[in-house]
């Protein structure tokens, strides 16, 4: 799991994802949400960048 929630931009880990989860857990459970929110931040950025070299494309 991710940690992404049903809320955009809000997102879970460690032992908020999980109380029972020890240490190792909750530091694996952080690591994959920052990896998903840097994919879902990337995706963004690339998103707004694609639709700017079009509208410029179309405005030349």
């Amino acid at each position: 799991e991710s940690g992404r929630t049903p809320v955009p931009g809000v997102w879970v880990a460690g032992n908020a994802a999980d109380p029972r989860a020890g240490v190792v857990q909750a530091t694996a459970s952080g690591m994959t949400a920052a990896v998903a929110i840097n994919a879902d931040l990337t995706e963004e950025d690339t998103v707004r960048a694609l639709a700017s070299a079009r509208a410029a494309r179309r405005t030349a």
